[in-house]
């Protein structure tokens, strides 16, 4: 049976502003073996999927166009960001949809939570649903950031999916959880672990 590996000593490495590393040196409860380990601690992040109807009456995403540094390239993504020290997850998301997109909303559910990648990474991305949103402001945005806004329709988002601007993996574990939270029953991942 696999079991929790026991830590026996974890040192921080360096501090990247948006990232820490540390390694840790850990043993198997199971076989006894012990192995020296890298850790990568970003903050934890939130995803917003903000829903909105189009002129024409249609169901869209709204989403946000901008470049991706470590990508090299631009990208479609739902509005998202850190969760900054002393906030949580949901005061986030209000944050972010609104410096994003200029929008706020009052029906706001979380439909699920990951580990981005378990293997190296110690945080959690949680996905948030919008609905009823309404236009306050316009963008708040951070100092190096430039966003567009686009209205995405729901029917025609799959086809984008892996294309050269829908690309990001938070993106599609996002929409994946969005579509379980339509069809609990066919979606039914994570249920009872």
């Amino acid at each position: 049976m696999i079991e929790k590996w026991e830590t026996l000593e974890r040192k921080a490495l360096s501090d990247y502003r948006i990232f820490r590393t540390s390694s840790v040196i850990r043993k198997s409860r199971e076989t006894g073996i012990k192995g020296e380990f890298f850790l990568v601690t970003p903050p934890n992040w939130i995803m917003v999927i903000p829903l909105l109807k189009n002129s024409e009456g249609q169901d869209c995403f709204l989403m946000v166009k901008q470049y991706r540094h470590g990508s090299d390239s631009v990208t479609l993504e739902f509005p998202a960001g850190m969760v900054d020290p002393g906030e949580v997850s949901m005061d986030a998301v209000i944050r972010e949809l609104s410096e994003e997109t200029g929008y706020v909303s009052e029906s706001i559910v979380k439909v699920g939570e990951v580990n981005p990648n378990p293997a190296f990474m110690e945080n959690k991305t949680s996905t948030y649903v919008a609905r009823d949103l309404k236009k306050i402001t316009g963008q708040s945005l951070d100092e190096h950031e430039e966003i567009e806004t686009l209205l995405v329709p729901v029917n025609e988002f799959d086809k984008m999916v892996g294309g050269p601007m829908v690309n990001s993996a938070i993106t599609l574990q996002a929409y994946l959880f969005y579509l379980r939270s339509l069809s609990p029953g066919v979606f039914n991942f994570g249920e009872g672990s």
